[in-house]
């Protein structure tokens, strides 16, 4: 069942090697390291293995008003994986995200963590699963009035007891990690959002994710609104997150250049359910025309 990793590709190097350590020293011999309070790999006493389903959507359905958006969807994501969601515009890429952490719920069927039902979570189970599946979302959704420090540290300050000095201490570790830790811009920190370029920003939302080490991070169009260069950083810094943190990936995207470089498997929802999902090799030799007109942007 264990699909073939793609070769890892190098990181930025270097000035980041003190932060690495750090994170290094958070894992024990089985490659399972600490988040807040947990541990990637158990939750509540179950455990789950690299390569085994940690989020499982089971027959779900979900539907806004008349317009449905899945009749019976099924879909397995795996510990340590990057999975890749592609489709067309308006069919329910982010949807499907927003019912893994609970913000929106099903109508139908199940949405499982460690075998647990989303949709049945309280407040407070809610919470602690959003600390451990962390959504970066399309805009970045940073706070205009907050430093970038304080956007960083903000769901450490609010759901943990950690103080201000170690809460700054991980922003700082954090933007280090997406390429914009203080020793290379030494402002950073007491800097507003406003005066950061479009790719900076969804860095520092992507440092803001990490921040609260979680076992799963939720991409919604991470490469939106970017140049190349910018697009190829930020697929670099997925790869490199997955590889350096041990985190599982799902990302939605349009960019097929981003999908092939990112995934491990990529799913491509189509008539509200997902029928063809499979490693990069497997999938871009599938010759379906379904899959064949989105990879290659073709119009009936």
């Amino acid at each position: 069942m264990n699909d073939a990793k793609p070769s890892p590709v190098a990181g930025p190097a270097s000035t980041q090697s003190g932060v690495l350590a750090g994170v290094s020293a958070m894992s024990n011999s089985s490659g399972v390291r600490r988040a807040i309070g947990t541990t990637i790999g158990q939750y509540h006493g179950r455990t789950c293995a690299r390569g085994e389903p940690v989020i499982e959507f089971n027959a779900v359905d979900k539907a806004f008003g008349p317009n449905v958006i899945y009749r019976g969807m099924n879909l397995k994501v795996r510990l340590g994986e990057t999975l890749t969601i592609i489709g067309g515009s308006g069919q329910g890429k982010s949807v499907c995200l927003k019912l893994m952490i609970g913000l929106l719920h099903a109508e139908g069927g199940q949405v499982c963590y460690y075998g647990e039902d989303v949709g049945r979570m309280n407040a407070e189970q809610l919470r602690e699963l959003r600390m451990r599946v962390s959504m970066v979302f399309q805009g970045g959704a940073l706070f205009d009035s907050m430093t970038i420090a304080r956007n960083v540290g903000y769901a450490l300050r609010e759901h943990t007891d950690m103080g201000d000095a170690e809460i700054n201490q991980r922003a700082a570790e954090s933007l280090t990690l997406v390429g914009l830790g203080p020793d290379e811009y030494p402002e950073i920190m007491e800097q507003m959002p406003a005066v950061l370029s479009v790719g900076q920003r969804k860095r520092v939302a992507l440092a803001r994710s990490i921040a609260v080490r979680p076992e799963v991070i939720l991409y919604d169009e991470p490469t939106t609104g970017l140049d190349p260069s910018n697009c190829n950083r930020i697929a670099r810094m997925i790869r490199k997150l997955q590889r350096e943190l041990g985190v599982t990936s799902i990302v939605v995207t349009h960019d097929m250049t981003t999908a092939w470089y990112v995934s491990d498997r990529v799913a491509l929802l189509h008539n509200k359910q997902f029928p063809f999902v499979d490693d990069v090799p497997t999938f871009r030799a599938i010759d379906d025309p379904i899959v064949r007109d989105f990879i290659e942007g073709r119009t009936s």
